[in-house]
């Protein structure tokens, strides 16, 4: 069965060599036919000539390389564009979700029909002012979405999701909510998150604020007008990018 890791990449230079290497191993136990997408978000560390050297020695791992700076949430979707297999599943890459629950994630998915299966975060490592408001920002996501309060980015989702994701009307895209808005079925299973093993998080205080109001303003214009929003794939809306991996280097656009 086809599978398919999306991470996106942004000062994640430390962690990358352990973090290829615990997927190969774990990815090997769920299939024969897997794909690892790295899709470096204008890094400004050595992410850049890390991933390449991953790619040069592994030819199940593919580089997307973007010319500018788009944030996590578009990098996610751009990875999705090149994602192949019935399934796909969303990483970070900064160590903090153990790939080791991938298998598990799978299981309970197809056991449970879920087009998305979130892994719930669960442990104390993320600091008291911080966790209030994400409580609050996912409880009230919940509410309007019925997205899971401890869905994180470690999820599984179904190729008719994915599919959905890169149709989705917008070009200020939250990808937890937009799950939450595709109807689709959706299910958690607890995951321990570990701490951060060095640097902080790219997302400051105001940028989550920001990300929170966007997401709830997306939410909301949806729900009052589902095709009205402004499309994700418009002219320019999306980076130029290099594809390294396979079959060599390319650029231009996803289709």
């Amino acid at each position: 069965m086809p599978l398919t890791v999306v991470l996106p990449v942004f000062r994640n230079g430390p962690f990358l060599e352990e973090l290829h290497g615990r997927l190969q191993t774990v990815m090997r136990t769920c299939a024969t036919d897997y794909r690892l997408i790295f899709v470096n978000d204008a890094s400004p560390d050595d992410s850049l000539e890390i991933l390449e050297r991953i790619a040069r020695r592994d030819q199940r791992t593919l580089v997307i390389d973007l010319d500018r700076n788009v944030g996590q949430q578009k990098a996610i979707l751009m990875g999705l564009s090149f994602s192949r297999g019935h399934w796909t599943i969303l990483l970070d890459a900064d160590l903090q979700d153990p790939p080791e629950a991938i298998p598990d994630l799978l299981v309970a998915a197809q056991r449970g029909e879920h087009a998305a299966l979130f892994a719930g975060r669960s442990g104390r490592h993320t600091p008291a002012g911080r966790l209030l408001t994400s409580r609050l920002f996912k409880g009230l996501l919940h509410r309007l979405t019925g997205v899971p309060e401890t869905a994180g980015l470690f999820v599984v989702i179904r190729d008719d999701l994915r599919r959905f994701l890169l149709q989705f009307p917008t070009d200020l895209p939250l990808v937890t909510a937009m799950i939450g808005l595709s109807g689709l079925p959706m299910g958690v299973i607890p995951v321990p998150r570990r701490p951060r093993p060095m640097g902080r998080s790219a997302y400051s205080g105001f940028r989550r604020l920001l990300l929170g109001l966007g997401a709830l303003g997306l939410v909301l214009v949806h729900r009052l007008k589902p095709h009205g929003i402004p499309c994700l794939e418009r002219p320019g809306a999306l980076p130029l990018f290099r594809v390294i991996g396979p079959g060599g280097a390319e650029g231009g656009r996803p289709d």
